[in-house]
């Protein structure tokens, strides 16, 4: 008997360097009571507001591009669409900050692009705190989710749970990858984050 797997993508983890996080939690910190709110199909009331990257988006950006080479190395062929006649340059499009507040959520969603990232910078809550909060959502506490379909046609999700211990933690997955951002309970503290996305340069 032989076994034939099938190729697909996946998401990769890491951490970020602690410079590095101090330095966004900063601009964080200045953008969050700046007028430069950044609007996007997601803007709602119930939704975290967002605001622009401006001053790490060079540092922040090599660690990202690095983080896209190991990704290409587990996962080769992603950038390969199939629709370009020629090879072009990436570049990391402007990520932003997301505010996320008590009981705000983000739905599901996808990113333009071709890598996505999700950077987590403060999160106001340990495990199990918010685990009790969350009880109604089983014995894991839900916070990311990833959402797609199996070969043959079913639902599956992929949840990331997160807690005080995860600060730094960045993920990379295909931009196209549906996710969804669960609401926390247990404090009245700030959950930031970063996204962003890595394009072809056209």
């Amino acid at each position: 008997m032989v076994v034939e797997n099938i190729n697909t993508f996946g998401v990769l983890k890491s951490k970020i360097p602690d410079k590095l996080r101090l330095n966004l939690l900063d601009e964080s910190k200045k953008a969050n009571n700046s007028d430069n709110e950044m609007l996007s199909g997601l803007t709602y009331p119930t939704t975290p507001k967002h605001y622009h990257v401006n001053d790490c988006i060079d540092e922040l950006g090599k660690f990202v591009f690095e983080l896209k080479d190991n990704y290409d190395k587990t996962y080769p062929g992603l950038h390969d669409i199939g629709v370009l006649t020629d090879s072009l340059p990436f570049y990391m499009t402007r990520p932003w900050f997301n505010y996320q507040e008590k009981n705000q959520f983000l739905p599901q969603h996808s990113h333009d692009g071709i890598y996505s990232f999700s950077l987590w910078l403060q999160i106001p809550y340990e495990y199990e705190q918010e685990k009790i909060h969350n009880s109604w959502n089983g014995d894991t506490l839900k916070c990311f989710e990833f959402t797609y379909l199996t070969i043959d046609g079913q639902f599956k999700f992929h949840n990331i749970p997160l807690s005080k211990e995860d600060e730094g933690t960045i993920i990379m997955f295909p931009s196209k990858l549906p996710h969804m951002a669960y609401p926390f309970y247990s404090t009245d503290g700030t959950r930031i984050s970063v996204s962003g996305n890595i394009s072809f340069k056209v």
